[in-house]
Protein backbone atom coordinates (compact mmCIF):
# COMPACT_ATOMS: atom_id res chain seq x y z
CA UNK A 1 0.00 0.00 0.00
CA UNK A 2 1.30 3.48 -0.73
CA UNK A 3 2.53 5.54 2.23
CA UNK A 4 0.20 8.47 1.35
CA UNK A 5 -3.43 7.42 1.71
CA UNK A 6 -6.55 8.62 3.48
CA UNK A 7 -7.93 5.23 4.47
CA UNK A 8 -6.96 2.90 7.30
CA UNK A 9 -6.30 -0.78 6.61
CA UNK A 10 -8.47 -2.96 8.86
CA UNK A 11 -6.31 -6.05 8.28
CA UNK A 12 -2.71 -6.23 7.18
CA UNK A 13 -2.76 -9.93 6.27
CA UNK A 14 -5.40 -10.80 3.66
CA UNK A 15 -5.02 -14.56 4.08
CA UNK A 16 -8.48 -15.89 4.95
CA UNK A 17 -6.95 -18.59 7.16
CA UNK A 18 -5.13 -15.97 9.23
CA UNK A 19 -7.81 -13.34 9.95
CA UNK A 20 -11.06 -15.29 10.22
CA UNK A 21 -11.89 -14.57 6.56
CA UNK A 22 -12.08 -10.82 7.22
CA UNK A 23 -10.30 -9.98 3.97
CA UNK A 24 -8.44 -6.71 3.49
CA UNK A 25 -11.08 -4.13 4.20
CA UNK A 26 -10.31 -0.48 4.70
CA UNK A 27 -11.98 2.30 6.61
CA UNK A 28 -12.18 5.60 4.76
CA UNK A 29 -12.67 7.49 8.03
CA UNK A 30 -15.97 9.05 6.95
CA UNK A 31 -19.15 8.15 8.82
CA UNK A 32 -21.02 9.19 5.68
CA UNK A 33 -19.54 6.28 3.67
CA UNK A 34 -21.96 3.65 5.06
CA UNK A 35 -24.83 2.98 7.44
CA UNK A 36 -27.25 5.50 9.00
CA UNK A 37 -25.19 8.60 8.14
CA UNK A 38 -24.85 7.44 4.53
CA UNK A 39 -28.63 6.99 4.42
CA UNK A 40 -29.33 10.36 6.08
CA UNK A 41 -27.09 12.09 3.52
CA UNK A 42 -29.10 10.54 0.69
CA UNK A 43 -26.34 8.10 -0.24
CA UNK A 44 -23.18 8.80 -2.15
CA UNK A 45 -20.93 7.77 -4.98
CA UNK A 46 -18.24 5.12 -5.06
CA UNK A 47 -15.87 4.99 -8.01
CA UNK A 48 -13.37 2.21 -8.66
CA UNK A 49 -10.63 2.36 -11.26
CA UNK A 50 -8.69 -0.80 -12.03
CA UNK A 51 -5.96 -1.57 -14.51
CA UNK A 52 -2.89 -3.84 -14.52
CA UNK A 53 -0.94 -1.48 -12.23
CA UNK A 54 -3.40 -0.35 -9.56
CA UNK A 55 -6.86 -0.32 -8.08
CA UNK A 56 -8.12 3.06 -6.88
CA UNK A 57 -11.33 3.67 -4.94
CA UNK A 58 -12.99 7.04 -4.34
CA UNK A 59 -15.99 7.96 -2.21
CA UNK A 60 -18.08 11.13 -2.13
CA UNK A 61 -21.09 11.75 0.09
CA UNK A 62 -24.21 13.00 -1.69
CA UNK A 63 -23.66 16.23 0.27
CA UNK A 64 -20.03 16.67 -0.80
CA UNK A 65 -19.17 19.80 -2.76
CA UNK A 66 -16.15 18.32 -4.59
CA UNK A 67 -17.85 15.53 -6.59
CA UNK A 68 -16.44 15.45 -10.13
CA UNK A 69 -18.94 16.33 -12.85
CA UNK A 70 -18.22 13.00 -14.59
CA UNK A 71 -19.45 11.19 -11.49
CA UNK A 72 -22.55 13.32 -10.90
CA UNK A 73 -23.70 13.21 -14.51
CA UNK A 74 -22.93 9.54 -15.15
CA UNK A 75 -21.67 10.40 -18.61
CA UNK A 76 -20.38 8.04 -21.25
CA UNK A 77 -16.77 8.40 -20.08
CA UNK A 78 -14.93 9.27 -16.88
CA UNK A 79 -11.49 10.88 -16.68
CA UNK A 80 -9.98 10.22 -13.26
CA UNK A 81 -6.91 12.34 -14.04
CA UNK A 82 -8.86 15.59 -14.31
CA UNK A 83 -11.30 16.31 -11.47
CA UNK A 84 -10.68 13.35 -9.19
CA UNK A 85 -8.70 14.10 -6.05
CA UNK A 86 -6.42 11.50 -4.44
CA UNK A 87 -8.13 8.12 -4.12
CA UNK A 88 -9.63 7.19 -0.78
CA UNK A 89 -8.10 3.73 -1.13
CA UNK A 90 -5.13 3.49 -3.53
CA UNK A 91 -3.64 0.04 -4.10
CA UNK A 92 -0.50 -0.12 -6.18
CA UNK A 93 0.99 -3.57 -6.64
CA UNK A 94 3.75 -4.24 -9.16
CA UNK A 95 2.31 -7.65 -9.95
CA UNK A 96 -1.40 -6.83 -9.68
CA UNK A 97 -2.42 -9.52 -12.15
CA UNK A 98 -0.68 -12.11 -9.96
CA UNK A 99 -3.07 -11.35 -7.09
CA UNK A 100 -6.25 -10.14 -8.81
CA UNK A 101 -8.36 -11.70 -11.54
CA UNK A 102 -11.57 -10.48 -13.17
CA UNK A 103 -13.97 -8.52 -10.98
CA UNK A 104 -17.58 -9.29 -10.18
CA UNK A 105 -20.15 -6.93 -8.73
CA UNK A 106 -21.89 -8.64 -5.83
CA UNK A 107 -24.56 -6.77 -3.94
CA UNK A 108 -26.01 -8.48 -0.92
CA UNK A 109 -27.02 -8.09 2.69
CA UNK A 110 -25.11 -10.87 4.38
CA UNK A 111 -26.59 -10.72 7.85
CA UNK A 112 -24.89 -13.91 8.99
CA UNK A 113 -22.13 -14.35 6.43
CA UNK A 114 -18.65 -15.72 7.12
CA UNK A 115 -17.44 -12.75 9.14
CA UNK A 116 -20.69 -11.93 10.96
CA UNK A 117 -21.51 -15.56 11.65
CA UNK A 118 -18.05 -16.17 13.07
CA UNK A 119 -18.17 -13.31 15.59
CA UNK A 120 -21.87 -13.23 16.51
CA UNK A 121 -21.51 -15.56 19.50
CA UNK A 122 -19.02 -13.17 21.13
CA UNK A 123 -21.21 -10.11 20.50
CA UNK A 124 -23.44 -10.57 23.54
CA UNK A 125 -26.52 -10.79 21.32
CA UNK A 126 -29.10 -13.51 21.96
CA UNK A 127 -29.23 -17.01 20.40
CA UNK A 128 -27.53 -17.47 17.03
CA UNK A 129 -27.31 -14.93 14.24
CA UNK A 130 -29.62 -16.99 12.03
CA UNK A 131 -32.20 -17.41 14.82
CA UNK A 132 -32.17 -13.70 15.62
CA UNK A 133 -32.63 -12.70 11.97
CA UNK A 134 -35.42 -15.26 11.48
CA UNK A 135 -37.28 -14.18 14.64
CA UNK A 136 -36.89 -10.39 14.21
CA UNK A 137 -37.67 -9.40 10.62
CA UNK A 138 -38.80 -5.91 11.68
CA UNK A 139 -35.29 -5.21 13.00
CA UNK A 140 -34.18 -5.07 9.38
CA UNK A 141 -36.79 -2.83 7.74
CA UNK A 142 -34.07 -0.30 6.92
CA UNK A 143 -31.69 -2.92 5.52
CA UNK A 144 -31.94 -2.52 1.76
CA UNK A 145 -30.13 -1.08 -1.24
CA UNK A 146 -31.46 1.56 -3.59
CA UNK A 147 -29.37 2.36 -6.66
CA UNK A 148 -29.93 5.22 -9.06
CA UNK A 149 -27.43 3.68 -11.44
CA UNK A 150 -24.41 1.45 -11.76
CA UNK A 151 -22.11 2.56 -14.57
CA UNK A 152 -19.26 0.50 -15.95
CA UNK A 153 -16.64 2.03 -18.24
CA UNK A 154 -14.03 0.05 -20.13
Amino acid sequence: MPVKRTMTALELDCDTAVNNNAGCGVSVGQASSFGPTFNADGGGWYAIERNNRFINVWFWSRRAKNVPADVVSGGKTVDTSEEFRSPTSPTQIATLTEFFDGNNIIINLTFCGDRAGAVYAASGCPSTCESYVDANPTAFVDAYFQFTSINIYT
